[in-house]
């Protein structure tokens, strides 16, 4: 996660726009609730992808919808297996997929 805020910091310097503000407002938020509770970060970056696909074809208008229907299903897995193998209680990969 370090990296990541380092990364965000760096995006942030060279073009300081809407998305990279959110971008290091996330990671930081993350950082903060990860170093006291345990959320799931993985199911964190699927919803981020997804939503990102969503905004994007929303501009472009040509992205196949099918795309996202295959990261929700990896999404939908992700959550079933942080369940599963309980490396995560319910409440913690619903608030990573929220955040």
């Amino acid at each position: 996660l370090i990296i990541m805020v380092i990364y965000g910091v760096v995006v942030l310097a060279i073009k300081p726009d809407f998305l990279s503000k959110f971008y290091l407002t996330n990671i930081l938020s993350l950082l903060m609730i990860t170093s006291f509770w345990k959320i799931s970060i993985h199911c964190y970056g699927l919803s981020a992808i997804i939503t990102a696909l969503i905004k994007s074809n929303q501009i472009c208008g040509d992205l196949s919808y099918i795309i996202i229907f295959i990261y929700l299903g990896f999404l939908i897995f992700t959550m079933w297996s942080r369940l599963y193998l309980e490396k995560h209680s319910p409440l913690q990969v619903i608030m990573g997929t929220l955040l």
